[in-house]
């Protein structure tokens, strides 16, 4: 008669006859995990009834069978995979998908450097505003000079060079007017929508455009820019004579 039994310690099902279950006493060695348990005793509930109508005597000693898998007949049931709808693995590689693209857009201007394209003149305009990095250390002050054009307005030129394998986009300038000790006196954020490029030499104030509406600064590109002060709303208590030098800082935009 074919019985089954369970094993309690990795709860493997077994199919046993009870001609095997009389020659050891019961006992019967788990070919899953190889303890040793009785078979009898883990019987499941219908053979549990149908061995006790057997009246099968068990012999009084038995050693333990020896091990190996000869009782094992099934093993535990996997648990069931789980498996996703059309729709779910169409929504699951979407989000997927825009997750690649907004770390790719996150980090442009970390792989878009070593793409020779932005060595190059003539570029479209999208593609300079999409690559612009921030001027950070990339773009330096190359020369700068401060010119008084009256009593009450100042004006600022300088040279800017982009070192960066990048464009950039158009720093804020910060301004400090410095007495003769080398104190700041006063000063002044001037934003790119406050600022000018000078274009060329000829280009009229009329139309040089301002940093706003300017692409960004290319790659190894040299401009020069023009910025005016008043002075009499930097600071109301600055004497005429009180400001001897300039000190330019370079900032990024926020």
């Amino acid at each position: 008669m074919s019985l089954a039994t369970r094993c309690p310690h990795c709860n493997t099902l077994f199919k046993v006859t009870s001609g095997q279950l009389q020659i050891h006493q019961g006992q019967v060695r788990c070919g899953h995990c190889q303890q040793v348990f009785s078979g009898i005793d883990h019987l499941t509930a219908a053979d549990a009834d149908a061995w006790q109508t057997t009246h099968i005597s068990l012999p009084a000693t038995a050693n333990p069978p020896p091990p190996g898998p000869e009782f094992l007949t099934t093993a535990p049931d996997p648990k069931p995979a789980i498996r996703l709808t059309r729709q779910q693995r169409w929504a699951s590689g979407c989000l997927l998908t825009l997750l690649l693209l907004q770390g790719l857009w996150w980090s442009r201007h970390g792989w878009l450097q070593y793409l020779p394209v932005f060595q190059q003149a003539g570029l479209p305009a999208w593609v300079i505003e999409l690559a612009a990095s921030q001027p950070g250390r990339t773009l330096v002050l190359e020369g700068s000079g401060l010119t008084a054009l009256d009593e009450n307005t100042l004006r600022v030129d300088l040279t800017l060079l982009n070192r960066g394998p990048l464009p950039v986009h158009w720093p804020v300038l910060k301004v400090d007017l410095l007495d003769p000790q080398g104190l700041v006196m006063a000063s002044k954020l001037i934003r790119p929508a406050e600022y000018e490029v000078r274009q060329s030499q000829s280009s009229s104030a009329s139309t040089r455009p301002t940093a706003e509406h300017a692409l960004p600064i290319r790659v190894r590109q040299t401009v020069e820019v023009l910025a005016y002060l008043n002075t009499q709303t930097l600071n109301e208590q600055l004497p005429d004579s009180a400001t001897t030098g300039f000190r330019v800082s370079l900032l990024d935009p926020h």
